[in-house]
């Protein structure tokens, strides 16, 4: 007797029962264990593919694209801001271990810094002049650089102590739509960098 038919025999109770325990302690420990947390999510994610596929086997029926697209932006011209602010983000950042470094690109030489509870924060729309409107610029978004707190690496005696906030010279980030096409118009790149 094949596995599919004793698993429609019996309902699929037992096949939920055993899919969503197993998730269940997959998730409990994706929480409990943070340094662990980007394998925990791979985990997931194969998981939850093995989970569908299996579905689609005792079912019949194919998962819709919806459940399979998970977080995918719904709007495309939100997925194109969200792209650009991301790649903005990460040519500053390199994120590891739940911090974020980066180095600065001011002084007699590269500093490198170490980030805790970096996010990027929107600021609102900004006011469009009218060079904007001739540019074929119609919308002007900044976001902040924020932090709980920061320190910088010395050659001589390691990391240095924390400090509140943001690093230095960590100026706003301006994204800008023009003629449709998202792109960055003023970022802290001069400042800080990976290179």
């Amino acid at each position: 007797m094949k596995i599919t038919s004793i698993l429609q025999g019996a309902g699929g109770s037992l096949f939920r029962a055993v899919r969503w325990g197993s998730l269940c302690v997959l998730l409990s420990l994706a929480t409990s264990l943070r340094a662990e947390d980007s394998l925990a999510s791979l985990t997931k994610s194969f998981f939850e593919k093995a989970v569908a596929s299996a579905k689609e086997i005792v079912t019949g029926e194919k998962a819709s694209e919806s459940e399979e697209a998970g977080s995918e932006h719904a709007d495309p011209d939100e997925a194109a801001r969200e792209a650009v602010l991301a790649e903005a983000r990460d040519a500053i950042f390199h994120e590891e271990g739940g911090f974020h470094f980066t180095q600065s690109r001011w002084g007699a030489k590269p500093t490198p810094y170490q980030v805790e509870g970096l996010e990027v924060a929107p600021l609102g729309e900004a006011t469009l002049t009218a060079g904007d409107h001739a540019a074929g610029i119609d919308k002007r978004l900044p976001y902040a650089f924020q932090a709980v707190r920061h320190r910088r690496f010395h050659e001589q005696t390691g990391w240095g102590r924390w400090m509140e906030g943001a690093p230095p010279h960590l100026d706003n980030l301006i994204l800008v739509r023009e003629q449709g096409i998202w792109r960055v118009a003023s970022s802290p790149l001069w400042a800080y960098s990976l290179n």
